[in-house]
């Protein structure tokens, strides 16, 4: 099986004017180009008190991204561009105390009433 992988790529890269990154755009499974991460806005709304960094792009039905620990808004880089692609409007915020997003003091702050909360109120 690995030696078809490597046949495959090599076949691949030796076609001219197409490179192993190409065929995974056309496949849909695709690293970002800078050019596609600038059309992601980049903002900042204050939400119960705090600021979060939240990414959007697209218009359309909201899809929200909610990312796990230890991990960013990045970790939907992929996703958001897709979805924006075919008429979502992909919003991926930095959850409270991860990147650029504000930490609330108090630790009663995060119960799971908060949390939704500031789901609901993006």
């Amino acid at each position: 099986m690995r030696n078809k992988r490597k046949a495959a790529a090599r076949t691949l890269s030796s076609r001219k004017g197409n490179s192993i990154n190409q065929h995974r755009r056309n496949r849909g499974n695709y690293p970002c180009t800078k050019r596609e991460m600038e059309g992601i806005e980049h903002r900042t709304v204050e939400v119960n008190g705090i600021k979060m960094h939240v990414e959007e792009k697209g218009e359309g039905p909201v899809v929200l991204f909610l990312h796990g620990f230890p991990e960013l808004w990045h970790s939907w880089h992929n996703q958001i561009l897709a979805l924006a692609s075919v008429g979502y409007r992909a919003v991926a915020p930095d959850l409270r105390g991860y990147g650029d997003t504000e930490a609330p003091a108090s630790i009663s702050s995060y119960t799971c009433f908060h949390i939704v909360l500031i789901w609901l109120r993006l």
